[in-house]
């Protein structure tokens, strides 16, 4: 019998570390995310998207379809795919209101990209789970808001949206389609964090969760009178490690790795992802949409090598106090963010100023509480 190699596994994460240290530039597209749609079934109080869930990009009146047609989509993920894509998520608005969905999500897969689907779960029936099973993505994650009706109603404004969901789930589960939850930590469902993540755990799936909350994609601030006290957010996350005996650690809020010091973007918007809203604009992230790039009048390798290059050269400025500061590893403080909050890429947020400050006294506490 031949002797076999034997194939090592590894992460996906270091897959694509791999993969960057072969390109001589570290400029290569593995990480997309696409829209396709804005509009949603439900009025989540704190969702960056805003009105734009609600009014066509005409104004209250207009077709509400100036969407991206199936074709389009096509089109840009056959560019995408062909780029050097991996990862490539879709997502909304609620993505299930799009009756071409499921045929997008397999296109996707058909070329050969590890699609992952977001949904709130609350429109998934018997039929389209049973065609999820038959070609399933590399998987669903279903954001909860609560595990009880009132809180998550609380959250989504829409009577029944709490049965709807745990029906949605119930159906991944008995057809064994792969699912994860997450949920976003605020002051309306704090009380249940423990309760979502045992269920998670009862589920035998992965679950995730994040406390931070962003201004509207129309400077809207609305949404921060729901998000918790830098005290609090801490909070949340040593209960999660010390759940697992372990400690806080500085790698497990921003996995600082810049790929240039001196750039505006650390985090590899522009560098490693991308972002297409459901009108075809290319940006370099969810959040950084006030550069875009029409892929409707351009083709993504055009977006990419011209367009997303001229974002990636965009410098620090020196005199910031982000470009200085020695808990930046530790802020979640990105250009996105200032430029929503105070319409300035270097502008930061004096809440995710504390929320660094706090994680770091925890730090400091940790490490020499630890010495004999």
């Amino acid at each position: 019998m031949m002797d076999c190699f034997e194939i090592q596994e590894i992460g996906y994460q270091d897959l694509i570390r791999r993969l960057q240290d072969k390109v001589p530039d570290r400029r290569l597209p593995t990480n997309g995310s696409m829209e396709i749609t804005f509009r949603c079934n439900l009025r989540c109080k704190h969702c960056y998207l805003g009105e734009r869930r609600f009014t066509p990009p005409g104004g209250p009146g207009t077709d509400a379809r100036g969407e991206l047609t199936t074709g389009e989509i096509k089109r840009i993920i056959d560019e995408v795919a062909a780029a050097g894509c991996l990862r490539f998520l879709i997502t909304g608005g609620e993505p299930f209101l799009r009756p071409d969905v499921l045929e997008i999500v397999q296109y996707a897969k058909k070329k050969g990209l590890l699609t992952v689907l977001y949904t709130n779960g609350t429109l998934l029936t018997q039929e389209i789970v049973e065609k999820l099973a038959e070609f399933p993505p590399l998987y669903l994650e279903i954001t909860l808001y609560g595990m009880s009706q009132e809180t998550y109603e609380t959250v989504t404004g829409i009577p029944g949206s709490y049965a709807r969901c745990m029906r949605g789930i119930e159906l991944l589960k008995q057809h064994r389609v792969p699912f994860k939850l997450k949920t976003v930590v605020m002051t309306l469902n704090v009380h249940e964090f423990g309760a979502m993540q045992t269920f998670a755990e009862n589920l035998g799936v992965r679950f995730r969760y994040d406390v931070n909350l962003n201004a509207t994609l129309d400077h809207e601030k609305y949404p921060y009178q729901y998000r918790l006290s830098p005290a609090d957010a801490v909070g949340i996350e040593q209960s999660v490690v010390e759940g697992k005996n372990a400690h806080l650690d500085r790698k497990q809020y921003t996995g600082y790795n810049p790929v240039d010091p001196a750039v505006l973007y650390q985090c590899g918007a522009g560098s490693r992802t991308f972002h297409i809203d459901p009108y075809g604009q290319l940006s370099p992230c969810m959040l950084a949409r006030w550069q875009s790039y029409d892929l409707r009048n351009g083709s993504f390798q055009q977006g990419w090598s011209i367009f997303l290059k001229g974002v990636r050269i965009q410098k620090a400025s020196n005199l910031s106090q982000c470009h200085t500061c020695q808990l930046r590893p530790l802020c979640t403080q990105c250009p996105a963010q200032g430029m929503l909050d105070h319409g300035g890429a270097m502008q930061p947020d004096s809440h995710l100023c504390q929320t660094a400050q706090q994680r770091a006294a925890v730090l400091f506490f940790q490490t020499h509480s630890s010495l004999p």
